[in-house]
């Protein structure tokens, strides 16, 4: 039986207050983005966290971590996005707009202070650390997830969902 379903451009569903995302034109297969959306949010969780256990060397050097606004602006942005990918695979409402906002001014300005001041202060990363070092990014895997790629991802997120 061929699809009944109306197409909706962007200005019907504007008028209509009808979401574009969950219609689909006749006779083509609707890629699911509720479903890409809830897996980018869920690779943006993945990158923050994984940047804070790699940064941390043991338990208790996580709790003293905790002090650090990089670790705790990662940690909000790891709550807040969770949530928001939760909320989207169960096609519920996301967080509120003012709070992920200002999640994203936080992670924002940890990406910014770290790459504009700390990292030009630190100079390169060396081997000795023992910190896995990415050559395309410059830093150690754990600084370059939470101070570059996470940030930038929720960056993305916010000006996209």
């Amino acid at each position: 039986m061929p699809d009944t379903t109306p197409a909706v451009d962007a200005s019907t569903a504007l008028a209509t207050n009808t979401s574009i995302l969950t219609n689909k034109a006749p006779g083509k297969a609707t890629i699911p983005y509720r479903l890409l959306i809830g897996i980018w949010r869920i690779l943006i969780v993945v990158a923050s966290l994984t940047g804070i256990v790699l940064s941390s060397k043991s338990i208790s050097d996580f709790f003293v971590r905790l002090l650090y606004f990089t670790i705790q602006s990662n940690l909000l942005l790891a709550l807040c996005i969770g949530y928001a990918a939760w909320a989207t695979l169960r096609n519920l409402p996301g967080p509120a707009p003012l709070l992920k906002g200002a999640v994203t001014v936080y992670i924002t300005i940890t990406c910014l202070v770290y790459n504009l001041i700390l990292a030009k202060a630190a100079g390169p990363s060396s081997p000795e650390t023992g910190s896995i070092i990415v050559p395309l990014l410059g830093g150690t895997l754990s600084n370059d997830l939470l101070h570059i790629i996470a940030p930038l991802m929720a960056v993305l997120d916010w000006l996209l969902f």
